[in-house]
């Protein structure tokens, strides 16, 4: 199964003290997809010598081909991978990767989110 089109990290924001990532993605055009599975791994910076460890952050597949992660916390950077799943539960190679660096600054209640 191919996971055709890749994965964009839309934003991540504090909103109150609700600290979130949002990522977005364009559907799978494979026939049969029924889902996608959303893998993160987190470090704390700098990144020189760290291995990332990923780890499915959803139950079941996810319908939608948006997401809100909000086990996030500032100072932290986040990786993000996906698979389409298919109705037998088959998964697809990863997506690209994207990546939020949640920079905390109380003067501005925001965070920054970069892709590479």
């Amino acid at each position: 199964m191919k996971l055709l089109l890749g994965l964009f990290l839309v934003s991540s924001l504090m909103v109150g003290q609700t600290r979130f990532v949002t990522l977005n993605w364009t559907a799978s055009i494979t026939v049969g997809v029924v889902g996608y599975n959303i893998y993160r791994a987190d470090i704390v910076p700098p990144l020189a010598g760290q291995t990332l460890v990923w780890n499915k952050i959803n139950v079941t597949p996810i319908a939608a081909i948006t997401y809100d992660d909000t086990a996030v916390v500032g100072q932290m950077i986040y990786f993000y991978k996906l698979t389409a799943v298919d109705g037998s539960g088959n998964e697809s190679v990863f997506s690209n990767q994207a990546e939020a660096v949640m920079n905390f600054s109380s003067a501005t209640g925001r965070m920054t989110g970069i892709v590479k």
